[in-house]
C-alpha cells in the first residue's frame, strides 16, 4: 500500500517510521512548563479552558486526575499575581478511575491577560498558562472536526496556535477512543498545550456515541446549557450548537429539535432588531456532501433541519463528519441559493482523509487536505481562510498553506425581516414539512448503528 493511500485510509500507528511523535511539542507556551506525565497521581492533567455563561468575563477550568482519591483540587489565578482561588468540584469520568475536576473563574479584569495554574494538596502544580483577553469587537476563531491523535491532529493544533486565534470550535469526533476510555485521557494529554491556553468548545459526534451514549463527552467537558446542546453570543454572531441526533434517546431528540426551533427563531428576532449580525450553526454531520458514500446522511432529519435552518437564515453552517475540507455556495436543499447558508465541512482534522464522488452545482470548493478553518469576524464581515497542514500528496508539512478563502457579508435589513417567524411547534413543524416523527427517530438511529458498525469494522479491518 502506497503511502498515500495509507494516510487517506487514517492509520497513524503504520505511519510511525516516517512520522516524529504523536502529539509532542518540544517547547512550552505562554511562559507554562512542560506538562505533568500521563499517569502522575494526584496531578492535574488534560487542562482545558471553555465557558459555560458570558465568554467575556468567566472561565471554566476542567482537568483531570488519576486515581478516584485525588485532594481537592484549586485554581490559583490572577493578574500580575495569584490573587484569588477558585475551588474546583469533582466526579468520576465515565467508565474509568479518573477524576474530572472543573473550577468557574470569575471576579477578574476581562480586559487583562489571566494568568492561572491548578494545585493539588501541597506541592503537586500545573504548568502555569496565560489566556488572552476576549475581544469586545472583532474577533477570530478556529474550527475543524474529527481530530485523533495522528501526527497530523498535532500539526492542526499548532497549526491554530501559530495564527492566533481567540478560541476554536471542534465539530465532533474528538478522540476516536471508541470504548477504549484511555485514550480520552491520551488524547486530553496531547490538546493541553492548546486548550489550556485557549477556550475549546465542541460539539457531539458519532464516534462520541460510542462511548456510553456519550457519557465521556458530558463527563469530561464544561460547556454552556447541558453540555450536549447550547447556545451563546459571542459579540456580534450567535453561536447555536446542535448534537444533530449523536445521542439520540426516546423523545430527545424531538425536545432537541424544538429547543433548535425555539432558538433560531429568537436569534433570527434578535438580529432584525440589530442586537447580532450572523448566526452561525454547528454540529457534527454534514447536511450535504459530496464525499463518496456518504450523502445523504439520513434524509428524514436532514430536510427537517435544513427547513429549520432556512427558514430563520442561519448565515453559516459548521460542520465535520467527512474527512475532507468542503464549502459550498450560498446553498438551500442541495442547490445555490443566494438567501441560504454557507456549509463549511472541515473533516480534515486529523483522522484520515477519504475521496470525492465528484462536485455538486453548491460546491464552492473542496480538497482533500488535512486542514484548519480560521474565521475572522469584524462589523458586519465575516472572512475565512483555509490553511492546510499537509502538502498535495498528504505528507506533513513545516508551513501552513491557504487552500481556500471567502467572504460572508451580514444580510441586508430586507432579508433579517424576512426571517423573523413565528416559533412552531411540535405538530406544526412536523405538518409543514410533512415529517413522520417516528420515521424521523427511528431513520436517525439507523444512521447512528450505521456509523456505530462502521467504526467497529474500521477498527477490526
Amino acid at each position: 500500500m502506497k503511502r498515500r493511500d495509507l494516510l487517506k485510509a487514517g492509520a497513524p500507528l503504520l505511519l510511525a517510521p516516517w512520522l516524529p511523535g504523536c502529539g509532542s511539542s518540544s517547547s512550552p507556551i505562554n511562559g507554562g512548563g512542560p506538562n505533568p506525565p500521563l499517569g502522575s497521581n494526584n496531578i492535574a492533567r488534560g487542562l482545558h479552558v471553555s465557558w459555560t455563561s458570558d465568554p467575556h468575563t468567566t472561565r471554566a477550568v476542567t482537568w483531570f486526575t488519576d486515581g478516584l482519591n485525588a485532594p481537592e483540587g484549586v485554581v490559583e489565578f490572577g493578574q500580575g499575581a495569584f490573587s484569588k482561588t477558585a475551588r474546583a468540584a469533582a466526579s468520576q469520568a465515565y467508565d474509568i478511575d479518573v477524576l474530572t475536576h472543573r473550577a468557574q473563574l470569575t471576579g477578574y479584569d476581562p480586559e487583562q491577560p489571566l494568568q492561572y495554574r491548578v494545585r493539588h494538596g501541597g506541592d503537586s502544580l500545573s504548568a502555569t498558562y496565560t489566556l488572552k483577553p476576549m475581544p469586545r469587537g472583532a474577533f477570530r476563531f478556529a474550527h475543524f472536526g474529527d481530530h485523533g491523535t495522528s501526527e497530523f491532529s498535532r500539526l492542526v493544533r499548532e497549526g491554530i496556535l501559530r495564527r492566533g486565534v481567540d478560541f476554536v470550535l471542534i465539530a465532533g469526533d474528538l478522540s476516536y477512543a471508541n470504548g477504549d476510555q484511555p485514550i480520552w485521557d491520551t488524547w486530553f494529554n496531547q490538546v493541553e498545550h492548546m486548550s489550556a491556553s485557549l477556550p475549546m468548545l465542541c460539539t457531539a459526534g458519532n464516534h462520541e456515541e460510542k462511548d456510553g451514549n456519550g457519557a465521556a463527552f458530558k463527563t469530561r467537558l464544561s460547556q454552556p446549557g447541558n453540555g450536549r446542546y447550547y447556545a451563546y453570543d459571542l459579540n456580534n454572531v450567535r453561536f447555536i450548537v446542535s448534537t444533530g441526533g449523536a445521542f439520540i434517546a426516546d423523545g430527545t431528540l424531538l425536545a432537541e429539535l424544538l429547543w433548535l426551533e425555539t432558538e433560531l427563531a429568537q436569534a433570527a428576532l434578535r438580529r432584525a432588531r440589530g442586537e447580532i449580525d450572523f448566526i452561525a450553526f454547528a454540529q457534527h454531520f454534514t447536511i450535504w456532501t459530496d464525499e463518496e458514500g456518504r450523502s445523504p446522511n439520513n434524509p428524514t432529519l436532514v430536510l427537517l433541519e435544513e427547513n429549520i435552518l432556512l427558514r430563520y437564515g442561519v448565515d453559516l453552517l459548521l460542520v465535520g463528519h467527512d474527512h475532507e475540507y468542503q464549502r459550498s455556495h450560498a446553498m438551500a436543499f442541495g442547490q445555490p441559493r443566494e438567501t441560504g447558508y454557507v456549509q463549511v465541512c472541515g473533516g480534515g482534522g486529523g483522522v484520515g482523509i477519504r475521496s470525492f464522488s465528484g462536485q455538486s452545482a453548491w460546491s464552492a470548493s473542496q480538497h482533500l487536505r488535512y486542514s484548519f478553518i480560521e474565521y475572522a469576524v469584524k462589523g458586519r464581515s465575516l472572512k475565512a481562510q483555509t490553511w492546510a497542514v499537509d502538502t498535495p500528496d498528504l505528507q506533513p508539512a513545516s508551513q501552513l498553506t491557504l487552500i481556500d478563502e471567502f467572504e460572508l457579508i451580514a444580510r441586508s435589513p430586507q432579508a433579517r425581516n424576512e426571517a423573523v417567524m413565528p416559533i412552531r411547534d411540535a405538530s406544526t413543524l412536523m405538518a409543514q414539512n410533512g415529517a413522520n416523527w417516528r420515521y424521523v427517530e427511528a431513520h436517525t438511529r439507523l444512521r447512528n448503528a450505521k456509523h456505530l458498525h462502521q467504526a467497529i469494522w474500521h477498527e477490526h479491518a
